[in-house]
């Protein structure tokens, strides 16, 4: 969409359980089938400075949601929502962890995530 020169992003856990690995073998998989790379990726617990330097915190599960808005300090003014809020059919369900499925579980959620994403994104646009 051309928006990588307006926009950052980055990904982080609500736990540090698998600081510094590298993403699952199947979210690599499906990721490269739609053209995206993130092999190179390593995964890293939300900080401190997260809450400082981003407009904007989704949480892909009502848990982690409640994790983002215990940890968020009193001073920040980031946005915290679940990922789905802006989806159109979708508004506000949990991302499945497709942790314990297959490949095929990972693929099942790019639906759901691209149509979140592109709803975000007009949110994001409309409201300035």
């Amino acid at each position: 969409m051309g928006l990588q020169d307006f926009l950052v992003i980055d990904s982080a856990g609500t736990s540090g359980y698998h600081a510094g690995e590298a993403p699952d073998p199947r979210a690599v998989e499906v990721a490269r089938d739609f053209g995206i790379d993130i092999a190179g990726l390593r995964s890293r617990p939300v900080n401190r400075r997260d809450y400082e330097i981003f407009d904007w915190m989704l949480a892909m599960d009502g848990n982690n949601l409640t994790v983002l808005e215990r940890q968020k300090p009193l001073q920040s003014v980031v946005k915290l929502d679940k990922m789905t809020s802006w989806h159109p059919e979708a508004k506000g369900v949990d991302v499945p962890d497709p942790y314990y499925g297959s490949a095929s579980d990972f693929a099942a959620l790019v639906p759901l995530l691209v149509a979140s994403s592109r709803g975000f994104l007009e949110h994001l646009f409309r409201s300035g």
